[in-house]
């Protein structure tokens, strides 16, 4: 079931992204020529010491330069990099809300009627920006990812044929290790959709009911139901932040 669920949102993905195969193309090559200046850096660094400990102090400028350089480089292109990504997502979102709303228009009445609007006023925003947290944004980084460890292989085999195996298992933690916790985040993505589509139908029954609770002095229900649905939303919330606390602070 759950393997059938991945293939099938794999598929979602795909199919959007290849909506817009241009803009990827386009978004995806500063990324990689990101990793691969990064790996260059590295190079130019050991050029640097490498002068340093000969004492050839015009070759140091030299590479100084070249180094300063390259991380100028660096910094520019990953600004670009940034805009054409977000303008990419900016793209897939508007995609998956004019998809949704073909979807509203294709219901009957009762169909329609079968969900509040609270709901569907909530996969509109917090679904999509849950789909853009869990799908797109783990995309680019996971191509960011395999690319630094592609160019990093490259790098150290340069320096030494002896680093390969150092460098196949640092690809290989790098590549699947955050796959694990994008699991997770995508498990408690879930929740927090359906937890906060649950609230916010809470709160517009007692937002409806205000006048009835307060006619018959039941001030103290109003406050426990909205206070409750507030908690609905935030424990998944929270349980989302300290998963993406643990991958920062494991360096994923």
């Amino acid at each position: 079931m759950k393997q059938r669920k991945a293939k099938r949102n794999a598929a979602t993905m795909a199919h959007y992204l290849g909506r817009f195969k241009g803009s990827l193309v386009l978004a995806l090559l500063p990324l990689l020529l990101i990793c691969g200046m990064q790996a260059a850096a590295s190079l130019i660094t050991a050029e640097v010491f490498q002068r340093v400990f000969e004492g050839d102090l015009a070759g140091l400028v030299r590479w100084m330069l070249v180094l300063a350089g390259t991380w100028l480089l660096v910094s520019a292109i990953s600004t670009l990099s940034e805009l054409l990504q977000a303008r990419m997502m900016y793209k897939l979102n508007n995609a998956v809300r004019a998809d949704m709303a073909a979807t509203l228009l294709a219901m009957d009445y009762g169909q329609y009627h079968s969900a509040a609007t609270g709901d569907y006023l909530s996969r509109f925003t917090n679904d999509v920006n849950h789909i853009e947290n869990l799908a797109w944004k783990p995309f680019f980084q996971f191509v960011g990812v395999a690319a630094t460890a592609a160019c990093s292989v490259i790098a150290l085999l340069t320096l030494h044929w002896s680093l390969l195996l150092a460098a196949l298992l640092t690809t290989l933690l790098m590549v699947f290790v955050p796959q694990l916790f994008n699991k997770r985040m995508e498990k408690l993505g879930d929740v927090c959709a359906r937890e906060q589509a649950a609230a916010t139908s809470v709160f517009q029954d007692q937002l409806s009911g205000w006048d009835v609770l307060k006619l018959f002095a039941r001030e103290g229900r109003f406050t426990f139901n909205m206070c409750r649905a507030s908690e609905q939303i935030e424990r998944p919330r929270l349980l989302i932040g300290y998963v993406k606390l643990l991958v920062r602070a494991g360096g994923l």
